[in-house]
């Protein structure tokens, strides 16, 4: 990888370092970790994370990004809202179909948009792969104040939930594979560990403050071993 400078990261509220807190609120985490890598491997790192991000967002923030600012890296991280559903019309009539926020196939149609963009600006695009879903934890948290019995009938079986996210995390690789483009695989990371959910949130999908020490191993990990 050439000389790295300056990184900037498109992301959602993952890599915007959201977690769960205590109350069952949202809320962020510092960014000492951020900081501490910039430290450590002396690049600059602006991050444009953004709550419920979608990669059709992120394809906008990109190119927007590319009007104004130098950077010699783009770290995408999307797939995670893209394949959410809305689970109020679930519930309302679980018997017609539902979409998810970004088809499958658009997804890796716009995320190889995104690498393609970038390259041609001769801008280094690294990918992350999806961190797992608890897919008890998350059903509980969107069927929340909804009928959960339409929800499940829907979904057939939760794991569902499980598996259709592990569709655009498979997606993001094929697509990185596809491109020879760079991935760092924090779903390994997570699905490496006897309990993975203990560095899950309570409502399933965002990593807690130990799943976020994870990632800042894995990141790490990466940019040793590229250097």
């Amino acid at each position: 990888m050439k000389t790295l400078n300056k990184l900037i990261i498109f992301g959602d509220s993952i890599m915007k370092r959201v977690i769960l807190g205590k109350d069952n609120r949202y809320c962020f985490l510092d960014e000492k970790s951020i900081n501490s890598f910039s430290d450590r491997y002396k690049v600059s790192i602006v991050n444009k994370s953004r709550f419920g991000s979608t990669v059709t967002k992120g394809l906008s923030a990109v190119e927007s990004s590319l009007s104004r600012d130098d950077m010699d890296c783009a770290m995408l991280e999307f797939g995670g809202n893209d394949c959410d559903f809305d689970w109020a019309k679930i519930a309302e009539r679980p018997d017609l179909p539902h979409q998810p926020k970004t088809s499958l196939s658009a997804f890796r149609h716009t995320l190889t948009k995104v690498i393609t963009m970038l390259k041609e600006r001769k801008i280094t695009p690294i990918t992350m792969s999806l961190p797992p879903i608890d897919a008890q934890r998350y059903f509980e948290w969107v069927s929340k104040d909804k009928n959960a019995d339409n929800i499940m009938q829907w979904l057939g079986d939760v794991n569902m939930i499980y598996r259709y996210q592990e569709l655009y995390s498979g997606a993001v690789s094929a697509v990185a594979c596809r491109e020879k483009c760079m991935m760092i695989d924090i779903r390994s990371a997570f699905l490496d560990k006897h309990n993975f959910r203990d560095l899950i949130c309570d409502d399933g999908i965002h990593p807690n403050e130990q799943g976020h020490r994870l990632m800042y191993e894995c990141f790490c990990n990466f940019a040793d071993e590229m250097c």
